[in-house]
């Protein structure tokens, strides 16, 4: 089922010829008003706005609001830098949480500290490197 509909407003001369345009060509009318005797917003299918905006040339038609998949396409449109760089920062937050940025050996003799580091830097454990998974930690141990 299709649900891209549109809201449109048609301005011309008098719009009970235009309705009975509408009808003659076959066009959905799913929500109708009358605001003046020069004015109407009808609510049609989004395929239906090419006919009328292809064959209406005395009437001026525009749109007001569009629904369905069509509205979240406006959407993400109009908002499309917002969301990658909502994207992007997520992605660098991930990568930044998979990063040693300090390796703390806290111990009174200062042998088995360089001996532990050099453990460390032989099983490629230092800073600023990529944080190894649980698994391989525990082989480590």
């Amino acid at each position: 089922m299709n649900n891209n509909y549109v809201k449109v407003k048609i301005a011309g001369k008098n719009v009970n010829n235009y309705i009975k345009w509408l009808i003659k060509h076959k066009i959905d009318i799913i929500d109708m008003k009358i605001i003046k005797h020069n004015l109407l917003e009808i609510v049609i299918d989004y395929q239906d706005y090419h006919k009328l905006n292809k064959y209406s040339k005395t009437y001026k038609v525009t749109i007001i609001k569009k629904y369905g998949k069509l509205r979240l396409f406006d959407i993400l449109n109009k908002h499309k830098i917002i969301l990658s760089c909502l994207m992007l920062s997520i992605v660098f937050l991930y990568m930044l949480s998979h990063i040693i940025f300090s390796v703390d050996i806290i111990y009174n003799d200062k042998e088995m500290v360089t001996m532990i580091t050099n453990e460390l830097s032989k099983y490629d454990i230092k800073r600023f490197r990529r944080k190894k998974p649980y698994t391989y930690l525990n082989k480590v141990k």
